[in-house]
């Protein structure tokens, strides 16, 4: 027997995983854009004197990458939590028409 307090509703789940596409792609794009600019400045923005040179000892040691690896994991996540979400509303509308019949 089923709970009426317990329910899905299939279409804004779908709806909610959808609302996940905007996230991640303006997260990829920020990346892409940030990346490209970084490219453009080129390997020691901050010139090769020794302030330079220290400053540039400094970026090394923040692990830049380590960031920008994060964003782009992020961004993977927030894509499979949209389509773990969207797999979730089939599955539920399947059920709903198994047991509507």
């Amino acid at each position: 027997m089923a709970d009426p307090d317990l329910s899905a509703d299939p279409q804004l789940l779908a709806k909610a995983g959808d609302t996940l596409d905007e996230p991640a792609n303006r997260l990829r794009t920020a990346l892409t854009n940030f990346m490209t600019a970084a490219d453009d400045i080129g390997d020691a923005p901050w010139g090769t004197d020794q302030l330079g040179q220290a400053i540039g000892q400094a970026y090394q040691e923040s692990k830049v990458g380590d960031v920008l690896w994060s964003a782009r994991n992020l961004a993977d996540g927030v894509d499979d939590v949209r389509s773990r979400v969207r797999q979730m509303a089939g599955q539920y509308a399947n059920v709903e028409e198994v047991n509507s019949q």
